[in-house]
């Protein structure tokens, strides 16, 4: 079963337009949900900081950050979203 974060999944639909949500974003990252966890809020967080995308371009350091300290599962979420944020 997916989880619904409503300070995070709202901004994935916003996409470019959500721009200035990137350094809560990027707040968000790493932070435990209720279940104490922190793997499904940042899969949620990485998607929605793509779907920004390179309007979300202040986020590359800590994501190229982030992605080596994840799971070899959940690299291509990250390299995806690095993708949709461009150089």
């Amino acid at each position: 079963m997916t989880e619904f974060f409503p300070d995070v999944e709202p901004i994935r639909y916003e996409g470019p337009d959500a721009q200035d949500a990137v350094p809560q974003m990027m707040k968000l990252l790493g932070q435990a949900d209720a279940s104490g966890s922190t793997e499904s809020r940042d899969r949620a967080t990485v998607k929605a900081l793509g779907q920004i995308g390179p309007a979300a371009s202040d986020a590359i350091p800590m994501l190229l950050e982030y992605m080596n300290r994840q799971s070899v599962i959940d690299r291509p979420a990250t390299l995806q979203a690095l993708a949709k944020i461009g150089p």
